[in-house]
C-alpha cells in the first residue's frame, strides 16, 4: 500500500520574486511576495497557508453575454 502524498506544490518567479503555493487540502494558489518580506531582521519567517477546500462563490460575477 502506497500513502505518499505531496502535501503542497511550490512555483518560484525569480524575476518578481514571489514565491506560489497550492496545499494539498487547499487547492487554491497563494502567493508570497518576497519583496515585502523584511529580510535585513535575522531568523525564520512563518506563514500560515488555508489548508481547507474553500472554494469561491462567483455567482455575482455572472453577466449576460453580449
Amino acid at each position: 500500500m502506497n500513502t505518499d502524498t505531496t502535501e503542497w506544490t511550490v512555483c518560484h518567479d525569480r524575476t518578481n520574486l514571489k514565491t506560489y503555493v497550492r496545499t494539498y487540502g487547499g487547492l487554491r494558489i497563494q502567493a508570497i511576495d518576497l519583496n515585502r518580506i523584511d529580510f535585513t531582521r535575522p531568523g525564520l519567517r512563518v506563514i500560515e497557508l488555508e489548508g481547507r477546500f474553500l472554494p469561491e462563490d462567483v455567482t455575482a460575477k455572472c453577466v449576460p453575454l453580449e
